[in-house]
């Protein structure tokens, strides 16, 4: 990714198959950051060069941004639900994951959600029905792992959790950086 504000150009290289941490204060930049290095701000001055086993993409602009982002996933960090079911929230119309959502509940300490009257298909009463901070978060990132990219950018993916559901985050985290790039911000060393 490059981009040319003010005429100063920077270029961030990243690499499959590894975790990469963008650690800093909060207020420092870097929400910003990740923005920008997923065609999310200032995509008109943006590139992006894409080398894999089938040959390299460059890419640019808008037309670029929108390509770039069929290939990542990106978990905010303040995610939202919409008044739908729970497995609608979660796969936004994607296909079905191989791993059920039930299991991918149950490994982030979420498994009671499944247990609702209704399961993971009946409509969410968000006025209603209320999730703590920690819940919106996990299902924030799980929404993201669903989607199953090559890369995966998680905007500060322990804020709001309890030691042991950020360490659960963690975990998975690892686990999928050796299989895709993980993108991953925290003010948190």
């Amino acid at each position: 990714w490059s981009s040319e504000p003010e005429r100063c150009e920077l270029t961030i290289e990243l690499k499959a198959g590894a975790l990469v941490a963008v650690v800093g204060p909060s207020g420092s930049g870097k929400t910003t950051l990740l923005d920008r290095v997923c065609g999310l701000l200032a995509e008109e001055s943006s590139r992006w060069r894409i080398a894999s086993s089938t040959g390299v993409i460059e890419l640019s602009g808008p037309a670029g941004a929108r390509q770039l982002r069929q290939l990542l996933a990106y978990a905010p960090q303040d995610a939202v639900l919409f008044e739908t079911s729970l497995r609608h929230n979660l796969l936004l119309d994607q296909a079905a994951p191989e791993k059920s959502i039930e299991s991918w509940l149950e490994r982030l300490g979420l498994g009671h959600l499944s247990q609702r009257s209704g399961g993971i298909d009946s409509p969410l009463p968000l006025a209603l029905d209320h999730f703590s901070g920690g819940e919106l978060h996990r299902l924030g990132l799980l929404r993201a792992w669903l989607r199953n990219r090559p890369v995966e950018v998680l905007d500060e993916p322990t804020a709001f959790l309890d030691a042991e559901s950020a360490q659960r985050v963690r975990e998975i985290i690892l686990e999928r950086a050796r299989q895709r790039l993980v993108l991953v911000s925290s003010h948190d060393p």
